[in-house]
């Protein structure tokens, strides 16, 4: 079963040779995940929220949470985890065309 909680949390990371530095609040995440063989690179406390396990050539990046409030602009670490969501896109060579987020951009 699922125990889903709300977390904030802070850090900075070094996610495939991208440095990543983050604030976030409110994200609804799986608490009882627990990574077998996949490295944590940001935790809330005892809780995994970005993991990434190497495979092949590749890897393979697991984004434990919710991440609604990547729409609400303005919202206190909203900022942070678009950053986060593009730093990965980018990673994977993901270009987002002009407007690519919507009718605000």
């Amino acid at each position: 079963p699922v125990e889903a909680a709300k977390l904030n949390f802070s850090g900075r990371c070094d996610l495939l040779g991208t440095q990543l530095q983050f604030q976030v609040q409110d994200v609804i995440a799986d608490t009882s995940l627990r990574p077998a063989r996949a490295q944590t690179l940001i935790a809330a406390g005892d809780v995994p929220l970005l993991l990434v396990n190497k495979v092949g050539r590749g890897a393979a990046v697991h984004l434990n949470g919710s991440f609604a409030i990547l729409g609400e602009r303005g919202r206190p670490g909203s900022d942070a985890a678009r950053g986060l969501v593009d730093a990965l896109l980018a990673r994977a060579g993901v270009a987002l065309g002009k407007g690519g987020r919507g009718p605000e951009g």
